[in-house]
């Protein structure tokens, strides 16, 4: 990504340039979505400035589309829950610390698949432990 200083090189562009190192903004991507009535009144930001920086600010903006970032992967629920019995194979695991690895999923629906999966089993209603899947080697 390119610097602002750099885009906004021309002198008539310091006082600008200037805002924005001390607004800590330091990259164009910084600037998306500003608007340069944000920076009025600063000390030599004219209107007729405003009205450049933001004639440039739409320029570079055409010509840099925001390119959306990538969902970071994420591995599915029941392989989430199935590391988590794994790692804790040597005691039993409450329905209550499956909560923060659900991404919000409440407690009956958790209960829901757990009880359709082989590599877990139901103590009471609120206690699983791990099982070995049939066909799988015990560890």
């Amino acid at each position: 990504m390119q610097l602002i200083e750099e885009v906004f090189a021309k002198e008539v562009y310091a006082p600008f340039v200037r805002y924005c190192q001390l607004h800590h903004l330091r990259e164009m991507e910084d600037l998306r979505g500003f608007s340069p009535a944000e920076a009025a009144g600063w000390p030599g930001v004219t209107p007729a400035l405003q009205k450049r920086v933001g004639l440039l600010l739409s320029t570079y903006w055409s010509r840099h589309p925001q390119t959306p970032t990538p969902a970071p992967k994420r591995e599915p629920l029941e392989e989430r829950v199935r590391a988590h019995f794994e790692e804790n194979a040597h005691r039993v695991v409450r329905l209550s610390e499956l909560t923060p690895i659900a991404g919000g999923l409440g407690q009956k629906e958790l209960a829901r698949m757990l009880e359709r999966v082989d590599w877990c089993s139901c103590l009471d209603k609120n206690s699983y432990f791990y099982t070995s899947p049939k066909g799988e080697a015990s560890r």
